[in-house]
């Protein structure tokens, strides 16, 4: 087990967690299966929790997936220019808290022994699983989206923030597929976590849905939940939110692979689109007494 510095309330963050989500010393691939889809994975470069959505979506679906892009987080690759300012958003002690714990990580995966370096960051992952991995600035970037048509995907799963234009929508021959987390239609757009915790819910969702030029408004595959409480801070509240994605992508692949029909509406034209908190949520949000980290 590694244990690095990243919440301010336990001064550990357990980077390798309990069974139930990731854990190497205990690892098995799964029995061996016919291939009937080709897949795309686009992931963000996070350290904190994409490597271990990657490493259990790998021990399902490995023979399945063709290509892995590593997308780096990269706000000015977003097509919006109403966000606050990481200072402004963060607060500087958080953003410093948040830059050390990826540098320590970072590092770890350059010189700890092989093994362990394999679930530390997405290249290792793939690497791992022998799965092609590649790093992108631009998911739209027309280099990318050719080498994207050259594999003729059958689906490709969208992990990261960045917003994909009608080229790479076209290119898979099933869908292109996102996992948001929320319960849509509540909370579409950006940080949905962090306004369900400003509204005070009782439970936060995870949404599977296949993706259109409308963003968040695609017609919805799979939807989980899980409970949440004023004590758990918004780091923790993704920790739990990642923690489901393997489950409801995988359920969601086997669902768009078998052509059945979950029976889940559409998200509704009228739905209001957040495009990211507003100083005034961010001051609701101090005020309620919640915590980033």
């Amino acid at each position: 087990m590694i244990i690095i510095p990243l919440t301010r309330k336990t001064g550990f963050f357990i980077l390798f967690s309990t069974r139930k989500f990731f854990n190497p010393l205990s690892f098995q691939k799964t029995a061996q299966r016919v291939s009937l889809v080709k897949i795309c994975i686009l992931i963000s470069d996070d350290v904190f929790f994409k490597p271990k959505v990657l490493f259990n979506l790998l021990m399902k679906r490995e023979r399945d997936v063709c290509l892995v892009a590593e997308v780096k987080d990269d706000m000015k690759n977003i097509k919006n220019k109403k966000h606050l300012a990481p200072l402004q958003f963060w607060g500087i002690c958080n953003i410093l808290h948040l830059k050390l714990t990826d540098l320590v990580i970072r590092t770890l995966a350059r010189f700890l022994p092989s093994f362990f370096r394999s679930f530390l960051v997405n290249k290792d992952v793939c690497a791992f699983f022998r799965v092609p991995w590649v790093r992108i600035k631009n998911v739209n970037d027309p280099n990318f989206v050719r080498r994207l048509s050259s594999i003729n995907p059958d689906l490709v799963i969208s992990i990261q923030r960045q917003i994909l234009d009608a080229d790479i929508l076209a290119v898979p021959t099933i869908a292109c597929v996102n996992c948001h987390p929320s319960k849509l239609p509540k909370y579409r757009g950006f940080w949905p976590i962090l306004l369900a915790m400003i509204n005070g819910d009782e439970t936060i969702g995870v949404t599977v849905h296949t993706m259109t030029k409308k963003i968040d408004m695609g017609p919805i595959v799979v939807q989980k939940e899980f409970t949440t409480s004023p004590r758990l801070s918004l780091m923790d509240n993704y920790r739990l939110a990642y923690e489901l994605y393997p489950e409801v992508i995988c359920e969601a692949i086997d669902l768009l692979e078998e052509k059945k029909n979950p029976g889940f509406p559409c998200v509704p034209d009228d739905t209001p689109y957040c495009s990211g908190p507003t100083a005034e949520e961010m001051e609701k949000f101090k005020a309620g007494e919640l915590r980033m980290l």
